[in-house]
């Protein structure tokens, strides 16, 4: 193994307390490394009590994987921007505060996993980040999502649910690849027009908000299979739901509606089933 790599590993040892052993299969709950070439290209510490990541983790030029999810860490490294062949970055279940801001180096990225910490904000470099396809920071603090999101051209999944959020940026709109959009469990009181623009979104979670309508423009949503409305204040739907002509599910319980369009109540017809 490459010197750097080893002293590496020999620190994580010592903060863990035992020896990491080599593997040769990656999976996010794995514990161990993974050599190849002579270099570390991936680290599974899942659930091992780590308290921190030393700086030295920067060393680790041909990374793709890392694991550190349900552990103790309340910081990352500032170095972290250095691992810029990182693909699988989970930091989920942990009491995070922050984001390094170099975060936004680390541009080989794909999945990125931070849920159930307490971030209070997102680094603004983070939406630089033009290779991330998943993104999941349910379960934070956050009370705003900056208009740069919009910048995420490839990404297909985003999870901003149970936070303090009011609103929607208006940028979300450019994330025409985008398929699965989870806002759940926030204080929502409008959805942006430009909701519309997302053609390729298959799962629309906005349960849990405060919302009293929805822009006409979701109807544009002809690829929209669910949609998750329950436990809003809506007091009325909108007739272009009706053009939603690929959807199987609509979830609309524990609302104050007292009558449905007739066009959405066509779909039922299509075999969409309505839970009321």
């Amino acid at each position: 193994m490459d010197r750097r790599d080893t002293n590496v590993i020999r620190e994580l040892q010592e903060i863990i307390g035992r020896e990491l052993p080599q593997i040769s299969d990656m999976k996010s709950t794995t514990f161990g490394v993974k050599v190849e070439h002579d270099r570390v290209v991936g680290i599974g510490l899942y659930k091992k009590k780590v308290p921190f990541l030393p700086e030295s983790i920067g060393d680790l030029e041909a990374l793709k994987h890392l694991y550190v999810h349900n552990n103790y860490l309340k910081s990352l490294p500032d170095n972290i921007g250095n691992l810029t062949g990182l693909q699988n970055l989970y930091v989920h279940n942990n009491y995070l505060k922050s984001l390094p801001d170099n975060i936004g180096d680390l541009e080989s990225l794909c999945m990125f996993r931070a849920y159930n910490n307490q971030l209070k904000s997102l680094p603004e470099r983070l939406w630089g980040l033009k290779t991330l396809i998943y993104l999941n920071v349910e379960g934070n603090q956050l009370k705003t999502i900056p208009e740069g999101v919009g910048n995420l051209g490839d990404i297909v999944a985003i999870n901003f649910s149970r936070n303090q959020l009011k609103s929607i940026p208006e940028s979300i709109g450019d994330l025409t690849n985008l398929q699965y959009l989870y806002v759940f469990g926030n204080q929502l009181q409008y959805v942006p027009e430009t909701i519309g623009n997302l053609i390729n979104l298959r799962k629309l979670r906005l349960s849990d908000n405060e919302l009293s309508f929805l822009p006409e423009t979701i109807g544009n949503l002809v690829n929209l299979r669910k949609i998750y409305l329950e436990r809003n204040t809506l007091r009325c739907l909108p007739e272009s739901m009706g053009d939603l002509q690929s959807l199987e599910e609509l979830h609309i319980e524990g609302n104050g509606l007292t009558s449905l369009p007739e066009t959405v109540l066509r779909l039922e017809e299509r075999g969409c089933a309505l839970f009321l």
